[in-house]
This record gives structure tokens, C-alpha cells and sequence, in this order.
């Protein structure tokens, strides 16, 4: 697995593994600090599984004006899986020490091409497409 293990300096990112018309297969890579925004997966679901560090998963939900406040905060240690569905509203942090690295394994059916994004401050819904690192040498294991 250490070949799709790839860091961006300033976030987090999507190494795919395997992929079909039917879901995809995608080791994710973050360094201390980053998270990806707060959103749904829009039509499709996610199980991932803790391969190295400690995950933060803070659940949310919709407020009556419309904004997003958090209900749960999870902490998963190297090991833990979890599963959400496609209209389940999360954020996913590293919030470890400095220099300490957080790698996920996740599968996304359907495939998972774009989420809906949420502000904590802003009602309006955006719309984020994930940049999907091709396969690298050895892929398809």
C-alpha cells in the first residue's frame, strides 16, 4: 500500500488504488492540520478504515436558518473503520501533532465525483469535485 502513499503540502490528498464503474478505491493521505471541507457524498457511500495516526470525524447538521453546526466529534485510532451515507454531513481532520501523518483507506459507491459542501457561516450549498491522483506504477493490486 506505501506505493499510493502521497502528501500534498497543502492538502490533503485523494491516491486512487482501483477503480470500476462501480466504486472506487482510494488511499487518502493528510498531513497535520489539514481536513477536508464540511460535506455530504452526494449519492454515494463511504467506508474507510484508519490505516496510520488518529482520524477526527465531526458529524453535522442543519440548523432551522439554515447553517451547519457540529453534533458529534469521533476519534479513530489506526484500525478503526467507520461508514457514512450519501447523505450523511461530515468533516475529516488530522489534528495530531505537528509532522504526525494521518493515511486512509476509502471506497466510495457509486464513485464518488463531486460532494456538497457547507459553510459554518454561509447557508449557500457549494459544490466540490475531488481531484482523484491517478494510478501510480504497481496499481490495481
Amino acid at each position: 500500500m506505501r506505493d499510493f502513499v502521497r502528501f500534498g503540502e497543502h492538502n490533503y490528498l485523494r491516491n486512487l488504488v482501483r477503480e470500476s464503474q462501480w466504486y472506487h478505491l482510494l488511499v487518502l493521505c493528510w498531513r497535520s492540520g489539514q481536513r477536508s471541507p464540511i460535506h455530504n457524498h452526494a449519492g454515494s457511500t463511504c467506508g474507510f478504515r484508519v490505516l496510520e495516526g488518529q482520524l477526527t470525524e465531526t458529524g453535522f447538521e442543519s440548523t432551522p436558518s439554515g447553517l451547519m453546526k457540529p453534533t458529534v466529534t469521533t476519534e479513530m485510532l489506526s484500525g478503526g473503520v467507520c461508514a457514512a451515507q450519501d447523505s450523511d454531513t461530515h468533516q475529516v481532520s488530522n489534528l495530531q501533532a505537528a509532522g504526525v501523518d494521518l493515511i486512509t483507506l476509502h471506497i466510495y459507491s457509486p464513485p464518488l465525483l463531486r460532494m456538497d459542501t457547507y459553510s459554518l457561516t454561509d447557508a449557500t450549498v457549494g459544490e466540490f469535485i475531488p481531484t482523484i491522483l491517478s494510478h501510480m506504477d504497481g496499481s490495481g493490486i
